[in-house]
């Protein structure tokens, strides 16, 4: 049993010793939220305002786990309650944002976020979300550090001023103590790409540490024996939780969650290793003065371009990460041959989508007669999705006869896309993640937009990677025309599926053992300019024997004294 379960278990039998006691039934409602279960929480929350409906704060954690489960109509008349009660509660401006960037409204967002914080300087919980919508829809890496660095300066900066000092091995060449911190080592994009890397770290240079703040479930299960220790850190305070990995004497903490849900940056802030880093979960910078590099690679952030859009040094890996693909049969015929008419597909939630992208693809339409296109909201059903979605697509033009609108679906339902459609269509300026690798990994092209900064250029730093740069576009013209050129071309499609997926088994993003053997010369490399007091090294083309071989001439010791 986890620690975050030990107490629900707990809290039930307080409620079933005193049930007319409505704080006991809003603490289970938080725990349980904290557990993913969701239907659960709202269960409490609802028991919590019948007996005493003035509290708004349970009232608007039930709005939240409305959102959890994507039933925003509900979240939102939740919300809108809690502001007829109290127009300035922050937390429920807050819940509005998410819910309206969640449908992909994002310039009521922007403005929502905006209120919120104004209503509520002191919240550290409203800043990240308006740094990311900021940051997304600005598209000023600039302003998106200005927004982040806000963040940090408030909350988390003071925090890594007074922490105490860490008592260090400082010998270079020693095993080194290293260890990941996320929410999402479950059922989750994460663990696609973070499974394969635990347990093949090499255990004669490093020893693996997961610190997991999430629920647990069979992935949990799954993983869980690949590494070294596992801590439960989900129901630990920060400051407990950071002297946790500070009794563990990690050298190297990995972040795996930036600002996404259940992320510990706070334990961070504390600084609970000597070197601190963020990687994957997050395309963005932190902000923070206490996370020393992000991991990355010339791709998805181009050297020279990117770096003043971060706080943290960016460390480039000869390639960002690798790839465990879920098993799906491949389709290789493209459904057009069958249908008669080109399906194209937003694999990529509709939140990300921009009313400038639907206008993007009412012009791919037009010059594709008969051909549809599928979209995907956040919503459960199919009929909340419509009734959610339609508006806004009708607004920007699109012809609703040739549009379906399909409701968040199962890795299973998703992977399902690859037999039904031809051609899918990345979103802009937030780009494809694991959906790109999905749909990939299907057998379908994939039109992109090129990027800059990592969020951005997340598919089209993949198509570059893989040496298949042809349906990646500079501009809404080429992507119309590329997008148009696949639809007129069967063959084509039917090339690129038989193609792709051998192209993928080939690359590096299943190399598994060469990207760890990389990383941990990353750490290596960290470990060393963390000694030396400077950056010198920030990507791995340097070999470790001359890394160690300068730091010991720069000591004045001899080379096989380092690993002493």
């Amino acid at each position: 049993m986890s620690q975050i379960e030990a107490r629900i278990a707990k809290q039930e039998k307080l409620v079933a010793k005193h049930p007319g006691n409505a704080e006991h039934w809003s603490m289970l409602g938080r725990l349980r939220r904290r557990n993913n279960q969701f239907a659960e929480s709202i269960i409490a929350f609802t028991q919590c305002v019948a007996l005493d409906s003035a509290r708004l704060d349970a009232w608007s954690q039930m709005g939240f786990s409305f959102l959890d489960m994507f039933k925003l109509k509900e979240a939102l008349e939740t919300f809108a309650f809690v502001l007829q009660m109290e127009p300035s509660r922050a937390e429920a401006v807050f819940g509005c944002a998410l819910a309206q960037e969640m449908m992909g409204n994002h310039a009521d967002a922007l403005e929502l976020i905006d209120h919120a914080v104004a209503l509520e300087p002191t919240n550290p919980k409203l800043y990240p979300l308006r740094a990311y919508l900021h940051a997304t829809y600005g598209r000023d890496p600039a302003i998106t550090l200005a927004y982040f660095r806000d963040w940090a300066e408030r909350f988390a900066d003071p925090l890594s001023a007074a922490a105490r000092p860490l008592a260090i091995d400082r010998t270079p060449g020693r095993k080194l103590r290293i260890g990941y911190v996320s929410a999402d080592l479950r059922n989750h994009s994460v663990a696609y790409f973070v499974e394969p890397i635990f347990g093949r770290h090499d255990r004669g240079q490093v020893h693996v540490s997961v610190f997991s703040s999430g629920a647990v479930d069979a992935v949990t299960e799954r993983i869980r024996p690949t590494v070294d220790q596992w801590f439960d850190i989900a129901a630990l305070s920060d400051d407990d939780a950071c002297a946790l990995i500070r009794r563990q004497k990690i050298d190297i903490l990995i972040d795996l969650s930036g600002h996404t849900l259940g992320n510990r940056l706070m334990v961070f802030a504390r600084r609970a290793a000597p070197v601190q880093l963020t990687y994957l979960g997050f395309m963005y910078t932190t902000g923070m003065r206490a996370m020393d590099y992000r991991l990355t690679d010339d791709k998805m952030d181009p050297p020279g371009v990117s770096e003043h859009g971060h706080s943290e040094q960016l460390f480039r890996l000869k390639r960002a990460g690798v790839y465990q693909p879920p098993q799906v049969p491949l389709t290789l015929e493209p459904p057009v041959l069958s249908k008669g008419r080109v399906t194209f597909a937003s694999l990529n939630n509709l939140k990300k989508v921009t009313d400038e992208m639907l206008r993007t693809w009412r012009q791919i339409l037009a010059r594709v007669p008969e051909s549809i296109l599928i979209v995907i909201g956040s919503e459960q059903t199919q009929e909340e999705a419509i009734a959610q979605q339609r508006g806004r697509l009708e607004a920007a033009g699109l012809p609703l006869e040739r549009i379906c609108i399909l409701p968040r679906l199962s890795l299973t339902g998703f992977l399902e896309m690859g037999g039904i459609v031809d051609v899918a269509l990345d979103t802009s300026p937030l780009s494809g993640g694991t959906t790109t690798l999905h749909s990939l990994w299907m057998g379908l092209p994939i039109v992109c937009m090129a990027g800059v900064q990592a969020f951005e250029a997340s598919t089209s730093g993949c198509l570059e990677a893989l040496e298949i740069p042809e349906t990646i576009a500079t501009s809404e013209q080429e992507y119309i025309d590329i997008a148009v050129d696949l639809a007129n071309s069967p063959e084509r499609l039917a090339q690129y599926r038989a193609s792709i997926r051998p192209c993928i088994e080939g690359s590096f993003l299943m190399d598994y053992d060469g990207f760890v053997a990389d990383m941990e010369a990353a750490f290596r490399l960290m470990w060393l300019n963390y000694l030396r007091g400077e950056a010198r090294y920030l990507d791995t083309r340097e070999p470790i024997e001359l890394a160690l071989g300068e730091y010991a001439e720069l000591r004045g010791q001899p080379a096989e004294a380092l690993a002493a």
